[in-house]
């Protein structure tokens, strides 16, 4: 992710943070999916199945929202 101009250092480290937090969701769910006992593994596949759509779906929006942002914004006089 590159910085803009006008971001701050604040804005582009929250940027990032949200990134890494749906890899890092995706991870653990994966990692709990091997580690539960076979006749749990049903269930517990169902919640990670939603944990990953869920941070799928964040990721998505967060980038169309960024190129809606794009643009929309009128240019910089």
């Amino acid at each position: 992710m590159a910085r803009a101009d006008n971001s701050t250092l604040l804005e582009w480290v929250i940027g990032v943070a949200y990134p890494i937090g749906d890899i890092g969701v995706i991870t653990m769910a994966l990692l709990v999916l091997g580690h539960v006992r076979p006749a749990l593994r049903g269930s517990v596949a169902l919640l990670v199945a939603g944990a990953v759509s869920l941070s799928l779906a964040h990721g998505v929006y967060a980038l169309r929202l960024q190129a809606d942002q794009r643009r929309v914004r009128p240019p910089r006089r």
